[in-house]
């Protein structure tokens, strides 16, 4: 592992040494129409340090010492608030902003490499062998071609719809779109921490599908009864953080939610994949879910407007997911105790129905609560399955 990280290490070097260089030739170039050429470079400094630290990130995650992680992330936002409180209570401008994170990024990063020193005791040192290199570089397409395509799959929805139907479509959109879509970063964490688990007991050679099983029945728990909450209180919700000239945007934060569920689902599948060294596959099926979805927005925004966008976006999930299964179907265990959770969120959704009208937060603690119960009640796990599953996440995110 020290040879391909260190390595790893020398073409960051090298990367972030040519991107400010051409940061700097640019800002050169069209200064004259910059308020702030150092801010430029300064922005581009702290670019190339968050690439740093993303690898300092995933040596930690490969020998599931999560913990120092939450020290490391504690040090650089915590210096990133408090300076950048200070400044402005001393009148400062965007550049004391950007030199406080640049120097939050140098903290989080030497934290970064003495938990290292620490857990592996070596020093972190760039090495530049060419031929490591270009074995890194093969290995690492799929995960660049996923990191490029995610955001055009997650965002291009509304981009089209601003050229096709107009920014006062798009805003309303992207009014639905932000009370959905950030609840799926619950997905990315929960599935994150399992993953150093399940790459582990594929390189030893043992089978994840029961972890695998048991934390998508985890994840479909937590996501449904969100996206019938989503349903039900829609109107609710876009009262609470909208003004009225965005109400349109109730039906399409319905429609919204029914992807919930599925971005939760393909996104422990697509982990799933990387674990057992099949990424090109995840990064196939995000790939054709990507191209369907271009395609049918073109087609169907200029007669649908943001409803065509909405069911588009669901219907790209759905391509994504089943896809996913297909190439996960000899590693995940589709016995997902379905029948039991329709019951449980049946029993949920009645609920939410009766006290609808109860404060939205009340209303919000008292469907957890019930909900909790009631999957207890109907056995949906087993004592040692929470133990388990609860465990292992727990000591990934420190």
């Amino acid at each position: 592992m020290q040879r391909y990280w260190q390595n790893a290490l020398g073409m960051w070097f090298v990367q972030a040494l040519l991107t400010c260089f051409f940061v700097v030739i640019v800002g050169s170039i069209i200064k004259s129409e910059l308020e702030s050429p150092l801010g430029l470079f300064l922005a581009a400094c702290y670019i190339a340090l968050q690439s740093a630290r993303q690898l300092f990130r995933a040596v930690i995650h490969s020998v599931e010492r999560m913990e120092f992680e939450t020290f490391a992330l504690l040090i650089e936002r915590g210096i990133a608030l408090l300076g950048t409180y200070i400044v402005l209570q001393l009148g400062g401008n965007i550049i004391d902003i950007l030199y406080v994170f640049l120097a939050s990024q140098i903290l989080g990063i030497l934290s970064y490499c003495g938990s290292i020193y620490h857990i592996l005791r070596e020093i972190p040192i760039p090495k530049f062998s060419l031929g490591t290199w270009h074995e890194l570089g093969k290995m690492s397409i799929p995960f660049a071609l996923n990191i490029m395509l995610s955001p055009i799959y997650t965002q291009a929805d509304v981009v089209f719809l601003a050229l096709l139907a107009g920014n006062s479509e798009a805003g309303i959109y992207r009014a639905a779109s932000s009370l959905v879509y950030p609840l799926g970063m619950i997905a990315v964490s929960l599935s994150s921490a399992l993953f150093p688990v399940m790459s582990k007991a594929a390189h030893l050679g043992r089978k994840s599908s029961h972890l695998s099983q048991k934390s998508l029945q985890l994840l479909l728990a937590i996501s449904v009864p969100m996206s019938i909450g989503l349903i039900i209180l829609a109107d609710r919700f876009v009262g609470l953080f909208y003004a009225s000239d965005y109400y349109e945007s109730v039906n399409l934060v319905r429609i919204l939610a029914l992807m919930l569920p599925l971005r939760f689902v393909n996104n422990m599948l697509g982990v799933v994949l990387t674990s057992i060294n099949h990424q090109r596959f995840r990064t196939f099926g995000v790939g054709i879910g990507t191209i369907v979805m271009v395609v049918l927005n073109l087609i169907f925004i200029p007669f649908w407007g943001y409803y065509a966008a909405a069911i588009v976006s669901v219907l790209t999930e759905i391509i994504i997911t089943g896809l996913f299964f297909v190439f996960t179907r000899e590693y995940v265990s589709l016995d997902l105790n379905l029948i039991k959770l329709f019951v449980a969120n049946g029993i949920l959704g009645i609920l939410i129905l009766v006290f609808q009208n109860l404060n939205l937060l009340l209303l919000i603690l008292l469907g957890a609560f019930s909900y909790l119960i009631i999957l207890i009640l109907i056995r949906f796990w087993g004592l040692q399955e929470w133990k388990a599953v609860s465990q292992a996440i727990l000591s990934k995110i420190g």
